[in-house]
């Protein structure tokens, strides 16, 4: 079970399901009892998970949900810190803390009774492979846990990267040259054309 797409619907209904039905920590779930601090520390976490899951697939960062040890959500503790100032904290990190920034990151405080939950959003990026910027280490997420990319690892990601951005470039051009043709699944008006291409990252 994940949370809504939508993360300005989810509810304490939402959060309460994952506890009932003993949902696991996975790929795309981390749950956090406590708040980060606003050590060093505290900001690598954020840093670290943020990048992990940038580097796969995405994934959701929920505190204030106990797990029972076997990574399964047991009970939410919600903390009765400002949600406003939490939010921005959290968000601060994100924007300073990670080289280069991860696109489409959302951070949303949840009220719950007695608190709030918070739910950090990692969208999978674009931009990536992305790092943590006081350790300049790269990592990812692999099943309920973040580990570092080994320098072989690092080397393809870079390369990946690169080569889809060759592979957008490359088919714009074709594209192009299609229309100008006249290579069209439709025949086209003589005239200005105004061309849109969608390209899903």
């Amino acid at each position: 079970m994940r949370l809504p797409n939508d993360l300005s619907t989810v509810t304490e209904a939402d959060i309460q399901r994952l506890v009932a039905e003993q949902v696991d920590e996975s790929e795309y779930l981390d749950f956090k009892r406590d708040l980060p601090g606003r050590d060093d520390k505290g900001k690598h976490d954020v840093a670290s998970d943020t990048c992990a899951f940038a580097n796969c697939r995405g994934g959701d960062i929920i505190y204030g949900v106990e797990e029972d040890g076997k990574g399964r959500a047991s009970r939410i503790v919600p903390w009765p810190d400002n949600p406003d100032e939490v939010v921005r904290r959290i968000q601060d990190v994100q924007m300073n803390g990670i080289d280069p920034r991860v696109p489409g990151a959302q951070v949303r405080a949840i009220p719950c009774q007695s608190g709030s939950v918070l739910v950090v959003r990692v969208p999978s990026s674009w931009a990536r492979p992305h790092r943590i910027t006081s350790t300049r280490h790269f990592v990812i997420r692999e099943g309920a846990r973040n580990r570092p990319l080994s320098v072989p690892e690092v080397r393809s990601a870079f390369l990946q990267s690169a080569d889809q951005g060759q592979r957008v470039r490359d088919f714009r051009a074709t594209r192009i040259g299609l229309i100008l043709s006249g290579e069209t699944p439709a025949p086209l008006d003589a005239g200005p054309l105004l061309v849109l291409h969608l390209i899903p990252t």
